[in-house]
């Protein structure tokens, strides 16, 4: 039989009853616990970039531009067919998900409040939101240095549901551009 990764509530409801009788947990039940609990697991990076993310409308976020690479260690996540700056969960039960992200960019002008959130994107209701806890702000005084963000976060993350980061100028629209990013996602039963 194929094992199966399910949810706390499955687990604690159909294979491991409170007061079941002695020698009821099979080999199988043993085996889908070990599968439940293993953590997912996916990481996204980029080094180097210049691409600037356009700053349209200030105060208004977008997805960081940049062409972003899997490490190859995922498990329960890829990137959505190569989609940058994207990790999307592919497991079959929700999962809280703790999320973060190392940025390093610039600014194309001085004096700028650069702000960045995750954002996470609900497949079951075809909508996406900004996660707004996980908001962080850098004050950019000289342009030509580069600045570093951290942010951590969570959701709850069910099949195809997916991350990304976004990055606002919240004092003009002069452009950001992320230079290194390196997001991860880690997935918990829930």
């Amino acid at each position: 039989m194929a094992d199966t990764i399910r949810t706390e509530s499955d687990l604690l409801t159909n294979l491991f009853q409170n007061g079941q009788s002695a020698n009821s947990i099979t080999a199988q039940d043993m085996r889908d616990l070990i599968v439940s609990m293993r953590p997912g697991f996916g990481e996204a990076a980029m080094q180097s970039n210049a691409t600037a993310t356009t700053i349209s409308i200030s105060g208004t976020y977008y997805k960081v531009a940049g062409t972003t690479a899997l490490s190859g260690s995922e498990y329960l996540f890829d990137d959505d067919s190569s989609t940058a700056n994207r990790l999307r969960y592919t497991g079959a039960s929700e999962k809280l998900v703790h999320v973060t992200a190392a940025i390093s960019f610039e600014s194309a002008s001085n004096n700028q409040q650069i702000s960045f959130k995750a954002y996470l994107y609900d497949d079951s209701g075809a909508s996406g939101a900004l996660i707004d806890d996980s908001r962080v702000t850098v004050y950019v005084g000289n342009a030509s240095q580069a600045h570093s963000a951290a942010i951590a976060c969570h959701a709850i993350m069910d099949t195809n549901d997916y991350i990304q980061i976004h990055v606002t100028n919240e004092t003009s629209t002069a452009n950001v551009t992320v230079i290194d990013l390196s997001f991860d996602a880690f997935a918990f039963i829930k």
